[in-house]
């Protein structure tokens, strides 16, 4: 697996821990909070799913 591989890999492996920690929510209170963090993680300073895009699109650096 390259670097860029093993970075988006790594990416995609958080974004799913995420999914499995809503699952396991004990309430609507707690399913919400983790749904805000995961939107945080994704969409927050940096953004994940833009580095995520310039990995696939070839624009990150090494």
């Amino acid at each position: 697996m390259n670097k860029k591989q093993k970075q988006l890999f790594e990416m995609l492996i958080d974004l799913k821990d995420f999914e499995q920690l809503i699952g396991q929510a004990k309430n609507e209170s707690e399913k919400i909070e983790m749904i805000n963090k995961m939107l945080l993680a994704m969409f927050g300073e940096p953004h994940y799913i833009d580095r995520m895009l310039k990995i696939v699109t070839g624009e990150s650096e090494e």
